[in-house]
């Protein structure tokens, strides 16, 4: 989520293709074959690879919400990995293709009547960068788990947020967000055929995936097609998950296009070359901001403009708990900036401390220079910071609190204040080397614990996985425990069942006890208050929200 460009430093490595080949199965668009692959521990799986769930977002559908992929003739030859969606490597150089919504679907069997459970995940990357391929999100260790694994792609940046406030105009916001519905509907429809339970779908995400994942509980449209949930770094409560509002008008502008009929400004923009919307993307922050409303995000889309992912901002959603109250986990790594030293060290050769005024939320509506002064030194002062530095651990603390941690700590706070049972709370801090940005530079893999995205080293297969990786090293020891937690959580609603083979219960959240299970190396724990109490309160106030929720100590 944080940066958008450290994302696609791990850019599409060509998908090696077995001549080996699953069963014939058919659906309703048409028939489709897979190929045969293997799991690390050696058992075999099937791997349906670029399936598309909706039609090509291009032409006259570019912006527009998605539509029910169309059926093909003949077969399908699903052994391809998908595409990525359109958008800057961290060269700024566009990759990527509007043609992109589809999904790869791995499973242990294929129409049987043994309906396995299903695991949707949804990428991160600040919503514009990343995608669902094999380069990085490699299935190979969750399938030995007998799950369906499921990862999709859905528009990003401009493709995927533009809005315009005039519902007539056919683009109120969201089309990314509707592209996961529509993939999630696609599922519930077809996914009895690969072998998986269309009653029986976790959805999970990281970063603004996580985010993601969180809103569809919120969403009226997603409702039914999603059981359980979980949200790894991200929520809808992160203080950047919101975006600006008629931003078609803004991407006009920026691109000299000044006619006041809205509908001819779509028609222009939905016939432009790609490389004229993503130039305007060029000039924005390589951070998802705080200090202003990020371009792109979700966004409270206008009444009367067809269907409504999101009609409420989500702070009213939850605070009046009309919401999908799912078995939901939730967490964040120990030290979420690392993965924006990586990025510095990798692009800068040395760190660089934002500009003071970016810890300043946007919701505070701070312009004046001597304002913004004032503030920032009320947060430097609760975090006691004298030398403003990064690398430092206060300056660490402040960054991954304010991007990451507050938005989890405010989310468990709503969910558990309107009596939502089904609560797990975690923190990760393993430390080996499945953790990406530790191994791209010898100063970050100094510093302590797991940065932002660092835990799916641990979830899936990836190019940056050890070549001599095996189950009884700590790394293979760690995935096991990591993909075990996930995975019982998919079959059972529960990360610790009853007599589970992990030695540990991960204890609810309640509205006494902030429980959570401490994700490290060496063991698994269940504490208390993983949140510095002070700190989140510090925000809670400065945000203006009330804090209700009193929590003890065991």
């Amino acid at each position: 989520m944080i940066s958008k460009y450290i994302l696609s430093i791990v850019l599409l490595l060509p998908a090696f293709v077995t001549c080996n080949r699953s069963p014939l199965i058919e659906i309703e668009q048409g028939k489709i074959r897979g190929v045969v692959k293997k799991d690390w521990k050696g058992g075999r799986f099937y791997s349906f690879l670029k399936v598309p769930y909706a039609k090509p977002p291009i032409g006259e559908r570019r912006f527009k919400d998605p539509q029910p992929a169309e059926k093909w003739d003949g077969i399908l030859e699903a052994e391809i990995d998908m595409p990525q969606c359109v958008q800057l490597d961290s060269n700024k150089k566009i990759v990527g293709q509007e043609d992109c919504l589809y999904m790869n679907i791995h499973t242990p069997n294929v129409a049987t009547k043994n309906l396995r459970p299903v695991m949707v995940f949804i990428h991160g990357g600040g919503y514009t960068v990343g995608s669902g391929q094999l380069d990085m999100f490699g299935p190979e260790f969750f399938l030995p788990e007998k799950i369906v694994l499921i990862t999709i792609n859905y528009r990003l940046g401009f493709f995927g947020f533009l809005n315009f406030e005039n519902p007539e105009i056919g683009v109120p916001g969201n089309a990314a967000l509707k592209d996961q519905n529509l993939a999630l509907k696609w599922i519930q429809k077809n996914i009895e055929m690969f072998g998986g339970d269309p009653g029986s779908v976790t959805l999970f995400g990281e970063s603004a995936g996580g985010a993601s994942v969180h809103m569809h509980m919120l969403s009226p449209l997603s409702k039914g097609l999603v059981h359980r949930v979980i949200a790894q770094s991200g929520s809808a409560n992160c203080i950047w998950n919101e975006a600006q509002k008629n931003t078609g008008i803004y991407l006009a502008e920026n691109l000299n296009f000044s006619v006041d009929d809205e509908k001819e400004i779509l028609k222009y923009l939905q016939s432009i070359p790609i490389d004229d919307i993503i130039k305007v993307e060029k000039k924005s922050d390589r951070l998802l901001p705080l200090h202003k409303i990020p371009l792109f995000g979700p966004v409270v889309e206008p009444l009367h403009s067809g269907d409504i992912f999101l009609s409420e901002s989500p702070a009213k959603i939850l605070s009046r708990g009309q919401f999908q109250k799912l078995p939901f986990i939730l967490g964040f790594n120990s030290n979420e900036v690392l993965v924006v030293y990586a990025q510095d060290m990798l692009i800068y050769g040395e760190l660089k401390e934002m500009p003071e005024h970016y810890f300043i939320p946007h919701q505070l509506n701070v312009t004046d220079e001597e304002s913004k002064q004032n503030l920032f030194n009320r947060i430097k002062k609760q975090y006691k910071i004298n030398e403003y530095k990064a690398g430092t651990e206060k300056y660490s603390k402040l960054f991954s609190e304010i991007f990451i941690i507050y938005g989890v700590y405010a989310s468990i706070s709503e969910h558990v204040l309107v009596d939502h049972k089904d609560l797990y709370l975690y923190k990760f801090s393993s430390d080996t080397k499945l953790n990406y940005f530790k191994q791209m530079h010898e100063d970050i893999a100094k510093m302590p614990g797991a940065g932002h995205v660092e835990e799916l080293g641990y979830l899936f297969k990836n190019k940056f996985t050890p070549k001599d990786l095996t189950q009884n090293s700590i790394e293979g020891q760690n995935i096991i425990k990591m993909v075990k937690l996930w995975t019982n959580f998919a079959k059972h609603g529960k990360p610790t069942p009853k007599n589970n083979d992990l030695g540990v219960s991960w204890l609810k959240v309640t509205r006494n006890k902030l429980n959570y299970l401490d994700i490290s190396t060496d063991s698994l724990i269940t504490k208390v208050e993983p949140f510095d109490r002070k700190n989140m309160e510090f925000w809670d106030k400065l945000l203006g929200k009330s804090v209700k929720y009193e929590h003890t100590e065991l």
